[in-house]
């Protein structure tokens, strides 16, 4: 689809983020904001904190979040130490330019859910009749794949894996962490309603030699599955990955990167996009 054709894609969509008392961002305005956003920045820059304060943002809550995995006293520790008296997060949309309370977010963490739940999202795609997509999908990564069922067997619920030349089929576990987070990423994308996708450290687990056909995947669900995604990395593969599939599809409008830079007492965003971006990449400058 070139940027002409893009015209159909939604007139909605989150525009720009005013993010106050929260973590490090004491007042931070991040926006224009584009189809594909990937967010990059030094070490504990706060790159899942932006995240999390998109997701509490649109959620309308001031609680926990499913990008930290807390248990016992964790989640007062969270709430006393993430949230200022000042604490204020504004989303803008483009159609209304007005707060919008985000109903369709659909947060992907680095952790992998149960296998029960994965195959639960897997069973929605069946039902959905988008099982044959997900796996066509998959397939540019894993040749040998066949097919997919959510089984249950021996008293568990799970994704089993049909191989070219394997007798048996496997749970997904055996396939491999870099493999199940594929799956839990193209399912979940797929089997929702979603508008927003936050996906924390997108290149978790995944081979670097993959990442190219994973942004091809993610860049299918953005401008014709009509999601927009906002992404975390620290892996300057996945950002050459993903400004090489963008540019060679002619479609550098819909993608730009977002640098988060530590002050003295805030977090600053800086966008880098259009010529810049073509700029930053061919010279191979260090960005992240």
């Amino acid at each position: 689809m070139s940027d002409r054709e893009s015209t159909s894609l939604t007139d909605r969509m989150l525009e720009s983020i005013h993010i106050e008392g929260f973590k490090g961002f004491k007042n931070t305005d991040i926006g224009p904001l584009r189809r594909v956003n990937v967010i990059l920045g030094g070490q504990n820059v706060g790159k899942t904190s932006l995240l999390e304060a998109v997701y509490l943002g649109g959620a309308r809550r001031s609680g926990a979040t499913p990008f930290r995995l807390l248990e016992g006293n964790d989640q007062s520790s969270f709430t006393a130490t993430s949230f200022h008296q000042d604490f204020k997060i504004i989303l803008k949309d483009t159609k209304s330019h007005e707060s919008l309370g985000w109903g369709n977010l659909l947060p992907i963490s680095l952790n992998l859910p149960s296998q029960t739940t994965l195959a639960g999202i897997f069973e929605q795609l069946v039902v959905l009749r988008r099982n044959r997509e997900v796996i066509e999908m998959l397939r540019q990564v894993e040749p040998r794949l066949e097919d997919m069922h959510g089984l249950f067997l021996y008293g568990d619920r799970r994704i089993y894996v049909e191989l070219t030349g394997v007798p048996q089929a496997l749970p997904l576990p055996q396939m491999g962490h870099g493999f199940s987070r594929l799956v839990y990423l193209y399912c979940s994308l797929l089997a929702s309603n979603a508008t927003l996708a936050l996906i924390d450290e997108l290149e978790n687990g995944i081979h670097y030699s993959s990442l190219p056909i994973v942004f091809e995947g993610l860049r299918y669900l953005a401008l014709e599955r009509d999601v927009q995604l906002m992404m975390t990395t620290h892996s300057w593969e996945a950002i050459r990955a993903g400004y090489n599939i963008f540019a060679q599809a002619g479609q550098l409008a819909h993608f730009q990167l977002i640098r988060l830079e530590r002050e003295p007492d805030n977090i600053r965003a800086v966008l880098i996009n259009d010529e810049a971006l073509t700029t930053v990449m061919e010279a191979g400058y260090e960005i992240r």
